[in-house]
């Protein structure tokens, strides 16, 4: 059986190869965190093109259980850090 680390690298390494995507699931504290970092040509343009958001979406679509953390003004968001790192 496959843990949220795997199901979520599978799916974006579908989208944009496999060594292009690092999948990490903190530790410590943080243990309920996954941090993702997808590597591309040119940040800015990927920003632009709303590469984040995509792969937020694509990470959605395979129903893996993220948890949350709410903000001080009770705002419910996912443990998920997307970071776009430059070649």
């Amino acid at each position: 059986m496959e843990n949220r680390t795997q199901t979520i690298k599978r799916a974006l390494a579908n989208v944009f190869g496999n060594k292009n995507i690092s999948v990490r699931k903190e530790t410590g504290t943080a243990s309920g965190w996954i941090r993702v970092e997808i590597t591309v040509e040119d940040r800015q343009e990927a920003h632009q093109k709303g590469i984040s958001e995509y792969a937020r979406q694509i990470i959605k679509n395979t129903g893996v259980e993220l948890y949350t953390y709410s903000d001080d003004m009770g705002t419910d968001h996912d443990c998920l850090l997307i970071e776009l790192i430059e070649k």
